[in-house]
C-alpha cells in the first residue's frame, strides 16, 4: 500500500475502535497520522468534547501494512510482539527491521485497529469488520468472589454519565420463572395489560443506542464498534434459581450469530403475539409509527442487542443456589479474590492481585472458525489443554464439549497481547475450574495416596503446559485451594 492508497482508504474523520479504545482521524500528511481520543467526550456523555491527540508517523503505519500484505506478520502479532518490546527483545519494529523507537507508547494497539481497517476493503467507511482483540469473546459474565471485592462496583464503573447504559437489578429470591424478568400479561382488572419489568426497559434502551448507529436489527460489525456496551448487572444473581428465571435468556443467547460477513441475527428473546402487540407496546412507551417498534414487530418480538452484556455477581453462602454446567457452560466465570488492603493504608497487594476483567467492549465473532488472524501455535496450545481436561476427566460429568472448545478459541482471539500461559491461565479459570465440584470419589481423591486426584493429575499436567506462566497463575492457586479443601473436608468446588 502506497501513500495515495492510504488517503483514499483513510478519510478526516474516520471514527475507529470502541470504548475507552475510541478515537478519530483528524488529519493525515505524507508525515504524520492525527488520531484524537474520544474516552474524555465519552465519560462526559458529550460527543463534541475535545479528547486527548496521538501522533503517528503515517510510514510505520504504511510499513506495517505492507508486512501484514507480504505475510511476514499477522494482525494478531502486531500487539503481541509489541508487547515483548523493549531493547534485548523482538518488537514488531525490530523484527521487521523498522526503525522506530520500540517503546512509542501506544502504538500497537493503534497500529493494529488501523492495519484491521485498512485491511477490510471498506474505503472511508467507519472501524474493521470484525472486532475480536481486547473485546468480550461473549456477553455474559459471571464475577465471583467473596462479598464486598468490588463486583458490583465494577459494573457501576462501566457508567458513562448521561448514556444510561448501566443497571444494576437486584435479584429476588422468589425468581422462578422468565416472566420475573421479562414481564407478564396481567387479566386482573377485566382485560389484558402487560406489566414490564426493569430488565425489559433496558434492552429497549440497548437497541435504541443500537439503532442509532445502525438503523436494523441486523447490524454490521462495524456498526458493533461505534455502539455503546450497555452493562446489565443481576445482582446476587444465585439467590434465586438461575436455570429457572433465566431459562429464556440462557437458550436465546446460543442463537445469537454473527456471520462470516459481519452481519447480527438473533431470534427474540420476548415473543410478543399479534393481539397482545398493542399493550406491550403502550407498557414500553413506544410510538405506533416508532421504526424500533415497527422492526420488533416484524420480527415477532425482542431480540438480545447487539451491544448488551449482561454480569451475574455471585456470592456462594447458604443463601444462594449453586450453578449448573448448563448456566457454566455459557457464561464466562471471573473471579474477584484480590484484596489490597494498601487502598485504607496497610500493606499494599502484592504481584498479579489486581481485580480486572481484560475486555473492553462486545465482540463481533461467536465462530471461532472465523478467527483468520489467531496464531497457530495459540490455538494449539489451547486444543492441547482442552484435551488434556478431557482425558484426565474421562469417567467424569465434568468433560468439555463443542461449546467450550468454541469459546476457548474465542478467548484466546480476544487476547493478542498475552503470552501463551497467560491465555491458558484465562481459558482454564473462565471455562474449565468453575466446573469442578464434588466429593472424594467424584474428584477422584485416593486417601491411601496410591494415585493422584484430578486435580493433582490437573495441576501436574497444567504445570508444563502453562511453562513460566504456572508459578504466578490464578489457576495453580485455585487448584492447590481445592486440592487442599478435598483433603481436609471430603468435598471441593471453584467456589469459595
Amino acid at each position: 500500500m502506497n501513500y495515495q492508497q492510504y488517503r483514499e482508504k483513510m478519510s478526516i474523520g474516520t471514527e475507529l475502535g470502541s470504548g475507552a479504545r475510541a478515537y478519530r482521524i483528524e488529519r493525515i500528511t505524507e508525515e504524520n497520522t492525527y488520531l484524537r481520543g474520544k474516552i474524555e467526550a465519552m465519560r462526559q456523555g458529550n460527543e463534541a468534547a475535545q479528547g486527548p491527540l496521538r501522533i503517528m508517523p503515517t510510514m510505520l503505519i504504511l510499513d506495517v501494512m505492507a508486512a501484514l500484505e507480504a505475510g511476514r506478520i499477522s494482525l494478531a502479532e502486531i500487539r503481541r510482539d509489541r508487547s515483548k518490546g523493549n531493547s534485548q527483545s523482538t518488537s514488531i519494529f525490530n523484527r521487521l527491521g523498522l526503525d522506530y523507537d520500540p517503546f512509542m507508547l501506544g502504538y500497537d494497539s493503534n497500529i493494529q485497529t488501523i492495519c484491521a481497517f485498512l485491511s477490510s476493503g471498506a474505503p472511508g467507511g467507519p472501524a474493521p469488520t470484525k472486532q475480536t482483540a481486547g473485546y468480550l469473546p461473549k456477553p455474559f459474565l459471571l464475577l465471583a468472589g467473596i462479598s464486598g471485592t468490588g463486583k458490583t462496583r465494577w459494573v457501576r464503573d462501566r457508567e458513562i454519565e448521561g448514556e444510561g447504559n448501566v443497571e444494576i437489578i437486584p435479584v429476588r429470591p422468589d425468581w422462578h420463572e422468565p416472566s420475573d424478568l421479562l414481564g407478564y400479561v396481567s387479566r386482573i382488572s377485566g382485560t389484558a395489560v402487560f406489566v414490564p419489568t426493569a430488565f425489559l426497559a433496558f434492552l429497549v434502551r440497548a437497541w435504541r443506542n443500537a439503532w442509532k448507529v445502525d438503523s436494523s436489527l441486523n447490524a454490521s460489525a462495524a456498526a458493533l464498534a461505534k455502539m455503546l456496551p450497555f452493562w446489565l448487572c443481576l445482582d446476587e444473581m444465585n439467590l434465586a434459581p438461575v436455570e429457572q428465571y433465566f431459562a429464556d435468556y440462557l437458550s436465546v443467547l446460543e442463537l445469537r450469530e454473527w456471520s462470516e460477513g459481519g452481519l447480527y441475527s438473533c431470534p427474540p428473546l420476548l415473543r410478543i403475539e399479534a393481539e397482545l402487540a398493542e399493550t406491550v407496546r403502550g407498557a414500553l412507551g413506544m410510538d405506533a409509527a416508532d421504526p424500533l417498534w415497527l422492526a420488533f414487530a416484524d420480527a415477532g418480538g425482542i431480540p438480545l442487542p447487539p451491544n448488551l452484556v449482561v454480569v451475574g455477581t455471585v456470592n456462594m453462602d447458604e443463601t444462594a443456589h449453586a450453578f449448573s454446567r448448563k448456566v457454566l457452560d455459557r457464561a464466562l466465570t471471573v473471579e474477584f479474590d484480590a484484596v489490597d488492603f494498601g487502598l485504607f493504608g496497610g500493606s499494599p497487594i502484592e504481584g498479579r492481585g489486581t481485580q480486572g476483567v481484560p475486555w473492553d467492549g462486545i465482540s463481533s465473532v461467536t465462530d471461532s472458525n472465523h478467527l483468520i488472524d489467531l496464531d497457530q501455535g495459540i490455538r494449539s496450545a489451547v486444543m492441547g489443554l482442552l484435551e488434556a481436561w478431557n482425558a484426565i476427566l474421562a469417567q467424569t460429568p465434568f468433560r468439555i464439549a463443542y461449546r467450550t472448545i468454541n469459546e476457548a478459541l474465542l478467548i484466546a482471539g480476544s487476547l493478542p497481547l498475552a503470552a501463551v500461559g497467560e491465555i491458558l491461565d484465562w481459558v482454564a479459570m473462565t471455562k474449565l475450574l468453575p466446573r469442578l465440584e464434588g466429593d472424594e470419589d467424584r474428584l477422584g481423591l485416593d486417601r491411601d495416596g496410591g494415585e493422584l486426584s484430578y486435580l493433582e493429575q490437573l495441576a501436574a499436567d497444567w504445570q508444563t503446559r502453562f511453562g513460566e506462566a504456572w508459578a504466578g497463575s490464578r489457576s495453580r492457586t485455585k487448584l492447590d485451594f481445592m486440592s487442599l479443601r478435598l483433603k481436609r473436608s471430603g468435598y471441593s468446588s471453584f467456589w469459595p
